[in-house]
């Protein structure tokens, strides 16, 4: 048995969790840049707000309901997210981080699995103040299901007869099932989840191959997919950003790639990783066919694998300088981190130079735990900069209640 563990509207209830003036209020979260919304509680969406609908064509209908706006906070909604995840996971000895805001659990051998449910719904709620629907199912596929139909049964729903639940479910309801999946699916006649489950399995691998009926085969209780209990390995590590105002000079794009390579360098040690190659590129707006396109991309070697933060920079800036065109404005750039090793695996050492290995692993150590403690890049590259214009734009951004002391809320005795 799994149970499927979902935070309602995250982005906006941990936004709430801070605000209680917002509870049963309309609130919808920005996008990068302020662009597009990307989360919306049930109060918005019956006002006819719709996730995916761009925010300047919106602006009226949100101020004119009185809908609470907010762009994205995502160190508020990463630290909300652990410790949600440190609630849950105390209720199974197997579990599984799907998303920011979904965890999967291994629940054999509970009896109840109702009153487990109910269980963890509380604890989440009472310790996090973010609430959660809970879907149980005998396969991960039926506990998606079954998170879905929790959504409109009080936040639980244990699918004890999977033909309830998938009788009147569409196809594009099924994990794993959209676009032209569900299209092709449609062409064979079948309309609903329980037509697909009762579908035959021989023509279903034929003509979709072994993914689909693996689908085919947990919609009728068989599973098929297990707990990832262990992350697989990463194969490379990307850090980029759309830019809150268009660039032209390479200066400010060269202080954007040192910021990307400095973030990865970060995820890197974090990982006990060291990257092989970097990659950087640059791009304009595509959506602006009135001004000169342009973009490229190109990748850089790396003599030894490292994850030292300046060697990162200085690699990456030599990408950008040869790729780099005058004359264009840039919306966008990024770098990937490619050919990722264990850092403490023996590596091919250059012939002709010593690197000094440990040397900067202590200085990195030093500069990460001095960020950790006073908030990142109080210790960064010169090429860095201070400042960036090119910053995404978040004009409602909320403070970071739980990651800055300086943003920790008042309390008043009354």
């Amino acid at each position: 048995m799994f149970a499927l563990v979902d935070a309602n509207s995250f982005y906006c209830s941990c936004e709430r969790v801070f605000n209680p003036s917002l509870r049963d209020r309309p609130v919808v979260v920005l996008s990068n840049n302020d662009g597009i919304i990307i989360a919306l509680t049930t109060e918005a969406k019956a006002l006819g707000i719709k996730m995916g609908d761009p925010y300047f064509q919106n602006r009226d209908a949100l101020e004119t309901n009185h809908i609470h706006v907010f762009s994205s906070n995502y160190a508020l909604y990463g630290d909300m997210s652990r410790r949600v995840m440190q609630v849950i996971a105390r209720f199974a000895p197997a579990f599984e981080i799907y998303s920011i805001d979904e965890c999967f659990l291994q629940v054999d051998g509970i009896s109840d699995l109702s009153t487990f449910g109910r269980a963890v719904r509380k604890a989440v709620l009472q310790e996090t103040g973010i609430p959660c629907g809970v879907g149980i199912g005998s396969t991960k596929t039926l506990a998606k299901i079954a998170n879905r139909a929790a959504k409109k049964a009080g936040g639980l729903c244990v699918v004890t007869d999977p033909e309830s639940v998938l009788r009147d479910l569409p196809l594009d309801g099924i994990w794993g099932i959209a676009g032209r999946l569900g299209k092709r699916l449609e062409a064979l006649g079948l309309k609903t989840a329980l037509d697909l489950a009762r579908a035959d399995r021989r023509i279903i691998r034929t003509k979709f191959g072994v993914v689909v009926e693996r689908i085919v085969l947990e919609l009728n209780g068989i599973s098929c997919l297990a707990l990832e209990e262990v992350s697989p390995d990463k194969k490379n590590i990307c850090c980029s950003r759309s830019f809150g105002h268009p660039i032209e000079s390479i200066a400010e794009l060269a202080e954007a790639v040192a910021s990307f390579a400095s973030r990865g360098g970060e995820k890197l040690r974090r990982q006990g990783l060291a990257a092989s190659a970097v990659h950087t590129f640059i791009l304009t707006n595509v959506h602006r066919p009135d001004r000169p396109q342009y973009s490229a991309s190109a990748c850089r070697e790396l003599l030894t694998p490292t994850s030292f933060t300046p060697t990162l920079v200085e690699e990456t800036d030599k990408v950008l300088c040869k790729i780099y065109r005058p004359g264009y404005q840039f919306v966008k750039a990024g770098i990937f981190l490619t050919g990722l090793t264990l850092e403490d695996s023996n590596v091919q050492l250059h012939l002709f130079r010593s690197v000094p290995r440990e040397k900067q692993r202590s200085l990195m150590k030093a500069v990460d735990r001095l960020n950790g403690h006073y908030g990142r890049n109080v210790v960064r590259t010169g090429t860095m900069g201070v400042g960036a214009r090119w910053d995404m734009q978040r004009n409602r951004k909320s403070p970071s209640f739980t990651t800055s002391f300086r943003d920790i809320p008042p309390a008043s005795i009354q």
